[in-house]
Parts: C-alpha cells; sequence; structure tokens
C-alpha cells in the first residue's frame, strides 16, 4: 500500500532490497571496470523508503561488492556472492570479513558462507570489513574526479595491478 510501517514498534527492523538505496553504496565511477554501472544500480524512491522505514540494518545487493557502512543512523550490509570470474579477479572487494587485515591477503574470495545479519541471543548487529565500504570511511569521497573514466580502452590486468596496489598499500587514490 506504500506506507511504511513505524519502525518505532519493533525492537529490531531489518530491511532488504536488490538495489542500492544510496549512490554512497557503489565506489565511484573512477574506480569502477565499468563505468556506467551507476546508471543502473538503484533507486531514489528506494532510498526515500528506507529513510522513512529508519531500519537498524538494510541488506541490498545487485553490485557484487561487499560492503558494511553506516550512513544516517543506518547500518547497510551486503554480502556479495557474485561470478565465478568476478570471484578469481576480484575477490578481495566482494569479501566481507570480521578482520580488515586479512581483506588485502588474497585476490580471489567473496561469500563463502552466509554471514550473521543479527544475532538475536546478544541483540547484535555483528560488523564486518568490505574493501570498498572500510576505503571510503578513511578517505573523502571524490565524486567530480572522473579522470579514470574517460581514458582509452583501459586493460583490465593493469587495472587489476593498480587496485591491488591499493589495496595493499592502504593509501587514498588521487
Amino acid at each position: 500500500n506504500g506506507e511504511c510501517p513505524n519502525a518505532a514498534d519493533f525492537k529490531v527492523v531489518i530491511s532488504f532490497s536488490h538495489f542500492l538505496p544510496l549512490p554512497e553504496l557503489l565506489p565511484e565511477k573512477r574506480f569502477l571496470f565499468y563505468p556506467h554501472l551507476a546508471k543502473a544500480v538503484g533507486s531514489r524512491a528506494l532510498g526515500e523508503r528506507v529513510r522513512r522505514l529508519k531500519p537498524n540494518c538494510h541488506v541490498f545487493g545487485h553490485t557484487h561488492f561487499g560492503w558494511d557502512a553506516e550512513i544516517d543512523g543506518v547500518r547497510y550490509l551486503q554480502a556479495a556472492v557474485a561470478y565465478p570470474l568476478e570471484r578469481k579477479t576480484r575477490g578481495f572487494s566482494l569479501e566481507l570479513t570480521d578482520d580488515s587485515d586479512s581483506l588485502a591477503a588474497n585476490v580471489s574470495g567473496g561469500v563463502k558462507s552466509p554471514i550473521l545479519v543479527y544475532h538475536s541471543g546478544r541483540k547484535e548487529f555483528p560488523r564486518y570489513h568490505g574493501f570498498w565500504s572500510n576505503y571510503y570511511t578513511k578517505h573523502p569521497r571524490k565524486p567530480s574526479d572522473v579522470c579514470w573514466n574517460y581514458r582509452g580502452n583501459r586493460d583490465q590486468m593493469k587495472v587489476r595491478l593498480v587496485v591491488r596496489q591499493l589495496i595493499r598499500s592502504g593509501q587514498e587514490v588521487t
């Protein structure tokens, strides 16, 4: 019916969607193998609905990036399974781990088993680390920086090498 229930009537509210409710839940275009991905991954209407609902946690998908971030009091979580080739070539960006140091450990990865979203016995949401959500915790977004987007055809092996170096260094991309 289009009405959002009053989240205050519930102890814990967890909402779900396939698409992204916020553009902040996607790496900037300059980092994407497919820069046009940003045009087809989210919905302003969905974002407004999640904002009105005010869940404790919103679980989303579609973009194949492991993500755990809190924005405006809502926890956003994506446990990406992805395609086999993505798991092989950029598993580090799919994986969620409880140890931030292990994010850079291997290239292959992705979800190996279901993750726990809410522990009812402890009444808590376990925290995870995802490569891009951790990156944006440390470094501000630069949406006006699109210099990577408009170069000629990109050699994916070179891009992967740069991304691996980024992962290992922990430095901001400038």
